[in-house]
């Protein structure tokens, strides 16, 4: 487990489900991450989304990058917990991920509580789906699988040139990157 640089710091983010994994932040960021640090959230469920559950113009893109059958986590307030893990974002690591994840179209970033290994309690934000798109099934939040979509896998390398082609798509499509852009 690292410790932040609290000069630098300016959001910390609860990932969860495929946010658990450095080497997906870092493909989305455009940049090498400080380690993350587990931790758990409390009172809520993990639940999952199929392009059934998302509004059309995110449906449409992810349709296109990942097939039909796409599945995303989010969460919703219960009583069970979630693992997850805690990242260090800047301002424009938070802005992308707000577009990457069709921030007051589909998801919103919400404040959280969080305890990390040490039972300290801190603050962090996360998101979730919009409370007005259903969810398709609910999951244990301790013991799931980290991608629930069919490629299964996190870093570009092992991506196929007509998978990399339809991320570099969807990427565009999100005004993420330009369309010379040889980050994927």
């Amino acid at each position: 487990m690292g410790n932040f640089a609290t000069d630098q710091l300016t959001t910390l983010y609860f990932g969860y489900g495929a946010y658990r994994s450095k080497a997906l932040f870092e493909e989305i960021l455009g940049h090498p991450l400080h380690d993350g640090y587990g931790a758990i959230l409390h009172n809520y469920q993990l639940a999952y989304q199929t392009l059934n559950d998302i509004p059309e113009i995110p449906r449409a893109i992810l349709q296109k990058s990942w097939g039909e059958h796409f599945r995303c986590y989010t969460i919703v307030p219960g009583i069970n917990i979630i693992t997850g893990v805690i990242w260090e974002l800047t301002d424009a690591d938070l802005l992308r991920l707000k577009k990457w994840e069709f921030d007051t179209v589909w998801k919103e970033f919400i404040p959280v509580e969080v305890t990390i290994h040490s039972g300290k309690k801190i603050n962090a934000i996360t998101e979730k789906s919009l409370s007005a798109f259903p969810v398709t099934k609910f999951v244990d939040g301790l013991l799931y699988e980290t991608n629930l979509n069919p490629i299964g896998r996190m870093v570009a390398q092992e991506f196929s040139k007509e998978e990399l082609a339809n991320a570099r798509k969807m990427l565009e499509q999100l005004s993420l990157i330009g369309k010379t852009s040889e980050r994927l």
